[in-house]
């Protein structure tokens, strides 16, 4: 991960929420026996560092999902970096219902809790939002 990662945030059993993340989680067994997980998942812009650059809203978020089975043991993660880049009429939108985030990663039926971390490097500041999974 880049810079300051949101890996510590992974393990913290305190809410952080610097930054409102709302998060809903779905198991979905495919039709070739394999699992996904599907996350939906809303992140809150207001106070993302985001500059204004030719008449864009940018910045990046780095977002950490960490999935662990009934006994909290990890059995699937996935990092990425989001890079943000909104003309002014899509960032009206997002800032009032929030940045859509969604992914299927490919986990195993033991899945049962998935934790979302969303770090802002500009502004240091972190969100986290937990569900469960059944």
């Amino acid at each position: 991960m880049s810079r300051r990662a949101p890996s510590p945030a992974a393990g913290f059993s305190r809410d952080i929420r610097d930054i409102r993340v709302k998060l809903d989680a779905e198991l979905k067994r495919q039709p070739d026996g394999s699992y996904q997980l599907m996350i939906d998942a809303t992140i809150d812009p207001s106070r993302l560092a985001l500059a204004v650059e030719n008449g864009e809203h940018v910045g990046a978020i780095d977002i950490l999902l960490v999935c662990a089975d009934q006994k909290g043991l990890v059995i699937a993660q996935n990092y990425q970096r989001a890079v943000l880049k909104f003309n002014e009429d899509v960032w009206q939108k997002v800032a009032k219902s929030g940045i859509p985030y969604r992914v299927h990663i490919e986990v195993n039926a033991g899945a049962r809790q998935v934790r979302l971390i969303v770090y802002d490097y500009g502004a240091d500041l972190v969100g986290r939002a937990d569900a469960r999974v059944f």
